[in-house]
Parts: structure tokens; sequence; C-alpha cells
């Protein structure tokens, strides 16, 4: 590790250690702007109740500081040795950047997705038409369990590798961002028993809110173990691993590895989506298998080059353009339709985002005997 990749390891521990103080300001600005209302509209709100609600948003937030503080621990026990400070004042200037905290707030957003119960409707709309296709076009028998190697770039929190590598593929995830990096170290290695751990992830946003208990609702984590995901695998030695680091650098030098790639939820997280393209042809086996499910809303579409200069590399293509790019490296679509999904959704939310996904099989050069075209609906 690099001196400016470990300044970056370190400042986002640190931004995990100051995250209640980033609440405390968000409290403190509510407080603010209800100090100024007058005085015959601060006396038509409930009694007591915005001062209460304050309080127990901060209570909320010491709550998940003290969840923060745990997967700082963990790794901090086996990284790289960086100084933190023991105790944070809430009320001191915030030394880490603001983007920080967003990445904190979808983290605790993924956590619901991945690891709660009530994530199920995600996770029965997004992973299970993934995990009955694989099983459908590789299926796993005595011979060849655990043999078959599926890749999942942009990995997330680890729920649908460790779920594939329970129906026995020998998986291994990938992910980028050192928040869902040291969150899934976390409860991968950490999360013995089902439900040994309480967030409050719906803090951050204070719109379309029905009411201040769906606001600060505690949600337990996870639902399941991971042991006992893994255990599914039936007296086999489960083949199960996570990779660090950006996708393009990680796997550049590798070729022709994989039986199946898996992408959900990733491709539009590229500047320029042929470069995924490409690199799928190139670390598939001949005949293998690229299963997608995910929507186009392009990361880098939006923005300056003065922030980033991904958002001066972005391309972004239609889905007619994407398919036409991928049978140009050889791809034969076997399996096309469209997918309503959530992605990490509040489920009491007034607001609830559908996407209408696009969910596609396509074989890397001519389709195997065995991967028959999938009969059912198709966009063409």
């Amino acid at each position: 590790m690099d001196a400016e990749e470990l300044a970056h390891y370190a400042e986002v521990l640190l931004s995990m250690k100051e995250y209640e103080g980033y609440v405390w300001r968000e409290a403190f600005r509510k407080k603010q702007h209800l100090k100024q209302l007058s005085e015959k509209h601060a006396r038509r709100l409930p009694k007591e109740t915005a001062k209460e609600n304050i309080i127990s948003l901060m209570r909320y937030a010491k709550a998940n500081q003290v969840f923060w503080d745990e997967v700082i621990a963990m790794q901090t026990s086996f990284g790289p040795e960086v100084n933190l400070p023991a105790q944070i004042n809430v009320k001191e200037p915030m030394k880490t950047p603001y983007r920080h905290y967003s990445k904190l707030k979808s983290t605790l957003h993924q956590l619901v997705r991945d690891w709660a119960l009530e994530g199920a409707e995600e996770r029965e709309r997004c992973y299970k038409p993934i995990l009955d296709e694989i099983k459908r076009v590789l299926p796993v028998n005595e011979k060849n369990r655990n043999q078959q190697k599926v890749l999942v770039p942009g990995a997330g929190l680890g729920r649908l590798a460790l779920e594939l590598v329970s129906l026995g593929y020998a998986t291994q995830g990938n992910e980028f961002s050192y928040q869902m990096l040291f969150t899934s170290n976390f409860i991968l290695n950490c999360a013995r028993e089902p439900d040994v751990y309480t967030i409050h992830p719906w803090i951050d946003n204070p719109s379309n809110v029905m009411s201040f208990e769906d606001f600060g609702r505690a949600v337990t984590i996870p639902d399941v173990s991971p042991d006992s995901l893994l255990d599914l695998t039936s007296g086999y030695e489960p083949n199960f691993s996570m990779c660090a680091g950006e996708f393009l650098e990680v796997y550049a030098d590798e070729q022709e590895t994989w039986d199946c790639i898996v992408t959900c939820f990733f491709i539009d997280a590229a500047p320029n989506v042929i470069e995924f393209i490409e690199a799928f042809e190139r670390l598939l086996k001949p005949g293998g298998v690229w299963i997608n499910l995910g929507p186009l809303l392009y990361h880098w579409q939006n923005g300056s080059g003065e922030e980033d200069d991904r958002y001066d590399q972005s391309i972004e293509l239609t889905y007619e353009e994407i398919k036409h790019v991928a049978e140009s490296y050889d791809f034969k679509f076997v399996h096309e339709e469209r997918k309503e999904c959530l992605y990490t959704c509040n489920p009491t939310s007034m607001l609830r985002s559908t996407f209408n996904c696009a969910f596609f099989t396509a074989i890397k050069g001519t389709p195997l005997e065995s991967v028959p075209a999938k009969k059912g609906k198709s966009n063409k």
C-alpha cells in the first residue's frame, strides 16, 4: 500500500469515527431552523415533538456510531497501522470531507438491502433471478461442485457472492470502495449469529416520511449468519474470496480464467462501459457466461472533470448500443428480458424508485448445446 492509498485508507476509517459528528450537524441545523419559526407557527407543532425528535435523532446516531466503531476495531486489528483519535468531539470541526459521509449513508442502506429481513423484497427481485439463471445455464452437480468459477465485480457487501457460493460455485467478489470493503469484512467475519447488530439506516433523509417512528426505526442485521449460508455447501469446503481493488486494474493480467461473470447494478458504474465488456470477453473462458441485471443510470454523466477526470470520459450508451458492442466481442445473447427492481429503498418511505432493469444472459462464442436460449419474455 503506497502513501497515497494509506492516507485514503486512514481517512475512510476516520470518517467512520466522525459519523456521529456529521449527524450532529444535521440535528443542529434542524434545531436552528425550528428556532426561527414565528411563535404562532411554533405553537402549532405537537407539544415537545420537535425537541424530542432531535434528542431521538442523536440517540439513533449514537447507535449507528457504536456499529461503525465495531467495524473500525475489526479493520484496525489486522489492517495497516493508522493513528485514529480515541474520542471524537462532535462539536469540533470535521477532519474528513462530506463525500465520505454520503458513502457511509449509502453503506447503511446497503446493509439493509444485503443483510436485513427488510431487504428481502429487493433481494427477491434482484438476486433471485440471477441465482435461478446461473443454475439453469451452469448447473452444479457432484463432479463440478465448487469447480465452476464465478466472478462478481461490484460485489458490495457480499450477499450475492455468498449466495452463489452456497449454490456450489467457486465465487470471488470484487469491490473498490473502502466503506463497502470494511463493512463486508466485518459482517462476513464477525456476524456469527442472526440479528446481533442494530442500526438506524434511514435517519439521513427526513423527506417523504410518514412518521418519526418510521424515520428512526431500528433494523437488525444480519438476517442470516454468513456461516449458515456457507454451511449450505453440504459438507464441501466452500470456495469464496473477496478481492479489493478497481476491477479493470485488478484483473488486467488474467485471461480466460472464469466460467461466469455476474454483474448486478454494475456496468453503469463505468465511465466507458466498452472497457468493461472488453474485459468480460478477455476474462471468460470460451463458452463462458455473462449474466447481467441492472439499469443504465450512468454514474459519471453529470459533473466536472475538476472533481474527477472520469466525468470527462463518460459515454452513455443505450441498451441496444451495449448489445451491439457485446456482440462485436462475440457474445451471443441467449436470454433477454426486463425486470422491475428496487435499490436500497426505504420500505416505509413515500418515495420508492423502481428501475426497469435489463436482465440478460450472453455466452462468449457459440452457445454450448447445454445452454439453450430461454423461452419467455424478450425486449425485442
